[in-house]
């Protein structure tokens, strides 16, 4: 048996090592937009599969952040700094 030690081999070896050992999904190289550095189709069916807190929620957590981070330190100056 033949050993691939060529790059593409590697490659292979550790698409086939992601996808059948880790449980990744690979997606196809024409989907991948390099000025967002992401691969869109699969990044959009992900979203759907994955439940998000709503928009409202996450500025109400955010400002509750705000406020103990003002309340640990005094005052709204000392955190700017």
């Amino acid at each position: 048996m033949a050993t691939d030690t060529t790059e593409k081999g590697l490659e292979n070896l550790i698409a086939e090592s992601l996808t059948v050992g880790a449980g990744y999904v690979q997606g196809d190289p024409k989907d991948y937009d390099s000025d967002y550095a992401v691969d869109l189709v699969t990044s959009v069916a992900l979203s759907f599969e994955c439940p998000i807190a709503p928009p409202a929620l996450l500025r109400k957590r955010r400002s509750h952040v705000a406020q103990d981070a003002v309340n640990a330190r005094g005052n709204l100056l000392q955190i700017l700094r």
